[in-house]
């Protein structure tokens, strides 16, 4: 279907058509793009000349080539022509001079100042600006999301959002940047408080923090690479292909196989046993002289924990023959929240060891999380 482009009251572009692009239209976009049937330009044909920005290399190649236009952006009225991924774009440049402080740097003094990651070639009228640090998803998610912004804020898919914080990012458009890293801070919280007790293992962590490195998201490393940590595999398997410029980096790799061995080491002294340093004062099976035996209540607990043999006995049971302690091998932040959630005074701890237990839990889990910072060299 062909569309026909006028500006939009935003100074983008609008189709004639009555429906607009939407959210299916937005995360529908790795299936069309497989789809689809690109068509070869007729009649742009970009010449020889490319001028590499890191102002190393210049090529000419001997022969002309042809690409194939977007089947959507490609604006009949546009002006300026971007290439990714072998595929170009035509758009408005007053749009992207509006928008991005990248692309107004680069217009304001063409001759001099081209940009960090674009490459330029030449035909009779018109310029080719090569964006090699996107992929055409991103720039297509982008273009998309201006074209319906409405219908993008109101849902959106981590697949979409990852593709448009690496697009406003590496374009500089510096204000849907920061509402796209608000919305994935939000969804990836570093609140102590999200991790407890039953708390399900999360996709895309490792994506989250390879993205997070490499644009510099510091409040949402912590979280990712906990959710690695404590995931088979660090979750690498979930992910089907990094980005060329966000991957886990060996030092990461290596950060993670020793934060793991340390969470390990604080779930078994946890978990493994009762520890000595939570020993009673109050067990029966300590002789107090001349003392009258104390009467518990239901409603109270136990006043005197119960003998040591018997607390070992229970212990087995409540952590280890439940699943508690296998289930949070790599997961002490959940598992200590697990430990907390067992009714000891029911099971023979007086109401003193209780609360100490819990405390003592509470303290652990805050002190491990505070850990990870140094761990993972997170702020250095």
């Amino acid at each position: 279907m062909n569309f026909q482009f006028t500006m939009s009251h935003d100074g983008v572009f609008a189709r004639s058509k009555s429906h607009s692009a939407s959210l299916e239209a937005i995360d529908g976009i790795p299936e069309r793009r497989e789809k689809r049937k690109r068509q070869s330009s007729q009649e742009h044909q970009p010449s020889a000349l490319t001028i590499c920005t890191t102002g190393i290399t210049v090529r000419k190649p001997t022969r002309l080539y042809r690409m194939p236009r977007h089947e959507v952006f490609w604006l009949e009225d546009g002006n300026t022509i971007l290439q990714v991924s072998g595929i170009l774009f035509r758009v408005h440049r007053s749009w992207l001079v509006r928008h991005s402080g990248f692309f107004a740097n680069i217009f304001k003094d063409e001759d001099k100042h081209i940009g960090y990651d674009t490459v330029t070639g030449e035909d009779e009228d018109e310029k080719i600006y090569h964006l090699t640090k996107l992929e055409e998803k991103d720039l297509e998610a982008l273009l998309l999301f201006y074209d319906n912004p409405v219908a993008c804020r109101g849902d959106i898919r981590f697949p979409t959002l990852v593709s448009l914080i690496r697009a406003t990012t590496i374009l500089g458009f510096e204000a849907d940047r920061l509402w796209a890293v608000k919305l994935l801070t939000d969804d990836w919280s570093s609140n102590l408080g999200g991790l407890h007790a039953g708390s399900e293992l999360r996709s895309n962590a490792a994506q989250v923090a390879a993205l997070s490195r490499a644009y510099g998201i510091n409040d949402i490393l912590k979280p990712a690479f906990y959710e690695m940590a404590r995931t088979s595999g660090f979750g690498l398997g979930d992910v089907d292909e990094f980005s060329q410029s966000e991957q886990i980096s060996r030092s990461d790799e290596r950060r993670l196989i020793r934060m793991r061995e340390q969470l390990s080491g604080i779930w078994v002294q946890a978990a493994a046993r009762e520890q000595p340093s939570l020993a009673c004062p109050n067990r029966v099976d300590i002789n107090i002289p001349d003392e009258k035996p104390v009467i518990s209540s239901p409603a109270l607990g136990p006043k005197r924990c119960l003998p040591m043999a018997a607390r070992c006995e229970a212990w087995v049971r409540l952590v280890h023959d439940s699943g508690i302690y296998d289930r949070y091998r790599h997961d002490p932040l959940c598992g200590l929240s697990a430990l907390m959630l067992i009714s000891w005074q029911d099971e023979g701890w007086c109401k003193d060891c209780h609360h100490k237990r819990r405390r003592v839990w509470s303290t652990m889990r805050e002190k491990t999380w505070e850990q990870i910072d140094e761990w993972m060299g997170i702020g250095q």
